[in-house]
């Protein structure tokens, strides 16, 4: 009785224990495998040994076996059994000789594909596909496989025509066997798979790729698709085509998420820096060849630690988004706005005409970045500190650009926030004035007290509701406190002394005053003189 190996490798002297260990790294199938070096060593083995696979390794000119006396060796006693031809000495030229003797495939030099792939189609549930003709039935243990089989498996003849589609191909297509059966195979094609067709009759080898096809209803799906000869029986031509399609819908979403969070701001949905550093790259190409101009901003919230610290960072990502929304409304469609990271955002400006249109555009972010932010019911007040440069004025590179609108935006920061200022300008310009003249001012400059006395004089008789003092810088709070208890103390004397002598009690009424609910008599007290003594 005959001993039975999973496959058979045919080297030459040269081939090593080592070179046998990497070709069983590279493909499961060849755990088992047994090694012949000679011909006799390759006629013992076919006598007392059955196998289910052979692989050539062709790695050196002067092999000891020829590939091709080999495979006629070995279809002598299994004209069906797969033979794979590989190694780094195997030309494109010898593939195409060997399948057209019978080879069921084989891995030239400049082929892309690796060994385990090569084996896989070699020995797949559609391997008998190949091998039989098209006027050949199948058996009944080859058509449970392929109706058993998950992936869409079908035939295509000579003629482009669709044969012997699995149950599978069916449910992927939309199509029933009987509709598929003579209808041309290019009718599905939505893109990739003629070329595909060409590439395996060009070659006479199997190939794959991603393709699109067309379902019944006239949808499209992206597909895998593995596309091997049917070799003719007797003979060096093929007779079609076998075609392996797997729907790839889920993974290509899956692709396309993972691409969208590696570019973009999970919590504002803002390009992230990665894609602002390839937009930039873009638009500064374009700027470079219509001789435009460009602007970079750099804007930061400015006491926004505040807010996460008082009301806690729910409230603080709320702020963000909103932020993200506001910021979007004052640019157009061809510009972006990016979170960085924090309360850090950039925007690039398209085609600016001069330098006061992009001071026009953070004019317009700030303002609406001082609008008060609602957030359960509680009004929050912010403001924005923006920093200005223009391509090709303030540098010609991504890095210069924003590196130079970072550093005006510090210089906002350290003249008292709230502003924009264009690099290299000697002052900032402050934002709209609407919280200084609302008494929400954070922007305030500590050395305005009249000006900090009014604003907080008329936000109490107005009655406008204050942000939180933890809002406040910690002097500008101390400033605010003096001063309202300045005023409060300053209006109670000036009402003490502007009474009439009606409005005292003497000291007989308050003694009385004292006694009305029966208590104990207290000291009489002197009547309390009207004026002043001397």
């Amino acid at each position: 009785m005959r001993a039975v190996t999973r496959s058979l490798i045919i080297g030459d002297a040269g081939f090593s224990a080592a070179d046998l260990a990497d070709l069983q790294r590279n493909a499961e199938h060849l755990a088992d495998a047994a090694v012949v070096r000679t011909r006799a060593a390759l006629e013992q083995f076919l006598r007392q040994s059955q196998f289910l696979l052979v692989v050539h390794v062709c790695s050196s000119h002067k092999t000891a076996i020829p590939p091709a006396e080999a495979m006629k060796a070995v279809f002598r006693l299994c004209r069906e059994v797969p033979y794979v031809a590989v190694g780094e000495n195997l030309t494109a030229a010898q593939a195409v000789d060997l399948i057209k003797a019978g080879a069921i495939d084989c891995l030239a030099v400049n082929d892309q594909r690796s060994l385990a792939d090569v084996i896989r189609n070699a020995i797949g549930p559609y391997r008998h596909l190949r091998l039989v003709p098209k006027t050949a039935p199948l058996t009944p243990s080859q058509e449970q496989v392929l109706r058993a089989l998950g992936e869409g498996v079908a035939v295509i003849d000579r003629d482009l025509r669709f044969q012997s589609p699995n149950p599978a191909f069916e449910t992927l297509t939309g199509y029933t066997a009987e509709e598929l059966s003579g209808a041309p195979a290019l009718n599905l094609d939505g893109g990739g798979l003629k070329r595909q067709l060409e590439i395996c009759k060009q070659q006479l080898a199997g190939c794959r790729g991603e393709v699109t096809l067309r379902r019944k209803d006239g949808s499209k799906f992206p597909a895998w698709v593995v596309v091997s000869p049917v070799p003719s029986a007797g003979s060096r031509d093929f007779d079609g085509y076998a075609v392996l399609v797997s729907d790839i819908t889920a993974r290509k979403e899956q692709e396309a998420e993972f691409k969208r969070l590696a570019s973009f701001d999970s919590l504002t949905q803002l390009p992230n820096r990665d894609l602002l550093q390839d937009r930039m790259a873009q638009v500064l190409a374009n700027a470079k060849r219509n001789r435009t101009r460009v602007a970079a901003m750099f804007v930061d919230l400015d006491h926004f630690k505040y807010v996460n610290d008082t009301w806690g960072h729910a409230r603080g990502d709320a702020i963000l988004i909103e932020t993200a929304n506001r910021m979007q409304a004052c640019v157009r469609e061809s510009d972006t706005v990016a979170r960085i990271g924090g309360d850090e955002f950039a925007v690039i400006v398209t085609d600016v005409s001069e330098d006061r249109a992009a001071e026009k555009v953070a004019a317009k972010i700030a303002g609406a970045l001082e609008r008060p932010f609602l957030c359960d019911g509680v009004a929050n007040y912010l403001s924005a500190s923006i920093g200005i440069a223009i391509y090709p004025l303030h540098g010609v590179s991504a890095e210069t650009l924003f590196a130079n609108a970072d550093a005006a935006m510090y210089e906002v920061k350290r003249n008292g926030r709230r502003g924009y200022r264009l690099f290299g300008d000697t002052a900032a310009v402050s934002a709209t004035g609407t919280m200084q003249d609302q008494g929400r001012g954070l922007g305030v400059n500590r050395g305005q007290a009249s000006s900090l006395s009014r604003t907080v004089a008329e936000a109490v008789s107005k009655k406008i509701i204050l942000p939180p003092l933890p809002l406040f810088p910690a002097g500008l709070a101390m400033a605010c406190i003096v001063v309202l208890f300045g005023w409060l103390f300053t209006t109670g004397m000036v009402n003490f002394h502007l009474a009439s002598p009606d409005d005292f009690m003497s000291g007989a009424e308050m003694n009385s005053f004292g006694t009305a609910s029966g208590g104990e008599q207290m000291e009489i007290l002197p009547d309390i003189p009207l004026e002043p003594s001397k």
